[in-house]
């Protein structure tokens, strides 16, 4: 069983001190806020979701789906999406398990893109904690929207099925879904906790 309890705040908090740290965050202007103030604002607001965030993990977890037939996992994370004044748009490119998830502060500024995971494996269900990817990269969206009605920008969750087969994220690609974004995240669970790792591939953010 993947552990879940700080993990999932912990890896939010990961991703939320890499927009931090990132040169993207001029140009939301995060900084705006109060730099160190907007970073605990964030992670105030992923510790009042911390137990949502488990919540759905778990139901992924006990509920493990094969990839395109992950129909309970959409329904919990995109339920949890629409209740934070997300607008969902199910079964994005004719996949039925595939969605896109739009927060629009309605003002200028980048668009960040989170990309969710949930498929299991065969006759070993979430052995690759894909049930954390889902809400880990839902909850990162939903903690950066209470923050960019201030700055401007969009938000953008992606809902990819099929990770360990087809991927649905190669078709994403082919089909310029992506090009719509400044920049794409997520992280992957793993057994020990690293301050980094070694990139497979980098492009350089201005």
């Amino acid at each position: 069983m993947v552990k879940v309890d700080n993990t999932i705040t912990n890896y939010i908090i990961c991703i939320i001190n890499r927009i931090y740290n990132n040169s993207i965050i001029n140009r939301m202007g995060l900084k705006n806020l109060g730099g160190v103030k907007m970073k605990n604002i964030l992670l105030e607001k992923g510790q009042e979701l911390h137990e949502k965030l488990c919540e759905i993990s778990d139901y992924i977890y006990k509920n493990p789906e094969l990839g395109n037939k992950e129909y309970k996992a959409v329904e919990v994370l995109t339920s949890f999406l629409k209740e934070h004044n997300f607008e969902i748009e199910k079964e994005l490119l004719g996949i039925e398990t595939a969605f896109r998830a739009i927060y629009d502060s309605k003002k200028e500024g980048p668009t960040i893109g989170y990309l969710c995971e949930y498929d299991a494996l065969p006759l070993i269900g979430h052995g690759c904690g894909h049930n954390m990817i889902g809400s880990m990269s839902a909850g990162a969206g939903v903690i950066l929207s209470k923050v960019i009605d201030k700055v401007g920008g969009r938000i953008i969750v992606y809902g990819t099925p099929a990770e360990e087969t087809n991927g649905a994220k190669v078709i994403f690609a082919e089909e310029g879904v992506f090009d719509e974004l400044d920049a794409a995240m997520m992280v992957h669970p793993g057994d020990k906790t690293l301050a980094s790792g070694k990139s497979m591939a980098l492009y350089p953010l201005q």
